[in-house]
């Protein structure tokens, strides 16, 4: 007697659709909830990770242990109890939830960013890392950055880059200077020489209206 072909999960509306084999087609159901409405599962064809879950990331976590709680959680991602439904962007060769899918192309964006970061800027993330670690993770401006997500500005010098086999655009271990902020690195350091910014630092300590005795009356 041959066994009973396993339950598979509908990739777009999670559903679970019974008994099915893999190659075959989705059988005609609906989508719970809406007894009238057909559900079109993108891909139709049954795969073997529709069998456990329709996004491939998803079928590929280890399932919780029995005896895994809150108290004893570590980093590891597990196998979400309930199956989702596959992103409508996601393509039949890499079906994958709006979560992992959306966790793929941050991480693919950050690497993009980070190649762009070293072509143009000759200096390695590792070596800004360190920059921005000297400062105490903070620009000089006080801000740490954490509410904006940003990544810190390299700043280098331009004067010492018209030296060096690069741009004046483009920068090396040679002529960068910190890690900023972008606002900094593009106004207040930017814009402004050293022999600027303290005569705005001496303004600011002592305005003009109090050094003519206006704020004594």
């Amino acid at each position: 007697m041959n066994p009973r072909p396993p339950a598979a999960t509908c990739p777009s509306c999670t559903k679970r659709v019974e008994p099915v084999e893999v190659g075959g087609r989705f059988p005609v159901h609906y989508v719970p909830g809406t007894p009238r409405r057909r559900c079109q599962p993108t891909p139709t064809i049954v795969r073997r990770y529709h069998l456990v879950h329709p996004c491939i990331t998803c079928a590929a976590l280890p399932e919780r242990p029995a005896d895994w709680s809150l108290m004893n959680a570590d980093a590891t991602e597990w196998r979400p109890e309930t199956p989702r439904p596959l992103d409508p962007e996601s393509g039949p060769r890499l079906p994958e939830c709006v979560t992992h899918r959306r966790a793929r192309l941050a991480a693919q964006k950050a690497r993009r960013r980070a190649s762009a970061r070293v072509r143009d800027r000759g200096v390695a993330e590792e070596d800004r890392d360190e920059l921005w670690a000297a400062q105490g993770s903070a620009c000089i401006c006080g801000r740490a950055l954490t509410s904006t997500g940003k990544a810190p500005t390299l700043d280098h010098d331009h004067r010492r880059a018209a030296g060096h086999d690069h741009d004046t655009v483009k920068a090396c271990r040679r002529c960068a200077r910190g890690a900023l902020c972008d606002t900094c690195n593009r106004i207040l350091v930017g814009r402004y020489s050293p022999t600027q910014l303290r005569m705005v630092a001496r303004y600011m300590e002592h305005p003009t209206a109090e050094l003519l005795g206006w704020w004594d009356d």
